[in-house]
């Protein structure tokens, strides 16, 4: 399946430059590698807001399909705020406007709820409650009625994610919590009933302290061939583990995964284009990445760590940024102004490192399509240069 998707994607880009191949037979007037993309030079765009910016989420916030940039910080008075920039499709952004993030924390989580064409937000409410804010025509954000007044105390929440847990075409609300003692730690599910409600699940839980594992980050992922989703927990330099999604909306218990290096953060995406999601776990302590491939029954197979130059990684991007196909990892140090791209052979290795110089270290990295050509880029939050990098993938 994955030699097939790279075979066709290559003559997709070929005939769009007059180039005749042979289906079938891979003949061509060029070889496929001359027609690869590349990484060009970094664009500082001024970050354009008056706020102190502390996150950084792409989304289409206002549903005319192009690739916009919602920044969380705090603004002058101390208070939490956010601005969204529009994209225009084409690589820039439009001025900043206040995003309407009404919530106690700069540290939103992006997805569809309603089942519209943008995006929404969630975010940690003041009284240990959700803010759940709907994407407008406008690029802002404002409350939805359809969220029920949850609150989750006394049991803290510590991290957030909006998917589609029983693929019906709803969004669904994926809430971590750990107590402040680490004693307890709960996973639910607020499913979306139509766009129209949601139904709380009351959740899985489980005893961190009995497995020493306390949950800093939660990701959303197919690790196995159901239509369910499941859930990935990292614990910072101690371990990551995985939560199978289950019947009725629950999860199993979370098993802890194998790995040769202490993790920092994890990223989900197909890796070697078999149609589950694997993880890539960035360690900053040991300077490496180490790949994870989904076996298909749930288990997560561990692959050679791959060690990092020049940075430690302090966030990591999943894209095809070189449009063969196949996933690559773009990486970024908070510390060390560079970006660095490893590019994804298409069975989960890591290979063949582009640097490209950034005005300062980036807290954040994603990659999705910003000039609207179908191909990923790389948009970096050089906040400590107050400015966004964006890397356009282009044409050799």
């Amino acid at each position: 399946m994955g030699e097939e998707r790279r075979s066709a994607r290559a003559v997709s880009v070929l005939g769009a430059m007059g180039v005749v191949c042979t289906m079938g037979t891979g003949a061509c007037d060029l070889p496929v590698s001359t027609v690869l993309m590349d990484l060009g030079d970094p664009v500082t765009v001024p970050l354009g807001v008056g706020i102190t910016p502390l996150s950084l989420e792409p989304g289409d916030f206002d549903g005319d399909g192009a690739t916009d940039v919602l920044i969380g910080g705090l603004s002058p008075g101390g208070g939490t705020t956010g601005a969204v920039r529009r994209g225009n499709g084409d690589g820039t952004l439009q001025p900043a406007v206040d995003a309407g993030l009404n919530a106690c924390s700069a540290y939103p989580a992006v997805g569809n709820l309603n089942g519209d064409a943008r995006s929404d937000a969630i975010a940690l409410g003041c009284a240990n409650d959700l803010a759940v804010l709907i994407g407008r025509a406008n690029a802002t954000l404002s409350p939805w009625s359809a969220w029920p007044p949850n609150t989750y105390s006394p049991t803290p929440v510590t991290g957030l994610a909006i998917g589609d847990f029983e693929s019906d075409g709803d969004g669904d609300v994926f809430v971590l919590r750990v107590a402040a003692t680490g004693s307890t730690a709960i996973v639910h599910i607020e499913l979306s009933n139509a766009a129209q409600g949601f139904w709380s699940t009351g959740g899985t839980l489980f005893n961190p302290n009995e497995a020493r594992f306390h949950p800093e980050q939660m990701l959303l992922a197919h690790l196995d061939d159901d239509d369910l989703l499941d859930l990935v927990l990292t614990d910072r330099d101690a371990g990551v583990a995985t939560m199978l999604g289950t019947i009725p909306e629950s999860f199993a218990l979370a098993r802890e995964l194998e790995l040769s290096v202490n993790p920092w953060l994890t990223r989900v995406g197909d890796m070697d284009g078999d149609g589950l999601d694997d993880l890539v776990v960035l360690s900053r302590t040991d300077g490496a990445v180490q790949v994870l491939l989904a076996a298909g029954d749930g288990t997560m197979l561990p692959q050679p760590p791959v060690p990092v130059p020049v940075i430690l990684p302090y966030d990591a991007a999943l894209g095809d940024l070189d449009d063969d196909g196949d996933l690559d990892v773009a990486l970024v140090d908070d510390g060390t102004p560079e970006l660095l791209v490893l590019r994804g052979d298409g069975a989960g290795g890591l290979g063949n490192s582009t640097q490209r110089t950034l005005p300062s270290g980036a807290i954040r990295v994603h990659a999705a399509d910003f000039d609207g050509d179908g191909i990923d880029d790389v948009l970096a939050a050089t906040y400590a240069n107050h400015s966004l990098s964006l890397v356009l993938s282009t044409m050799p």
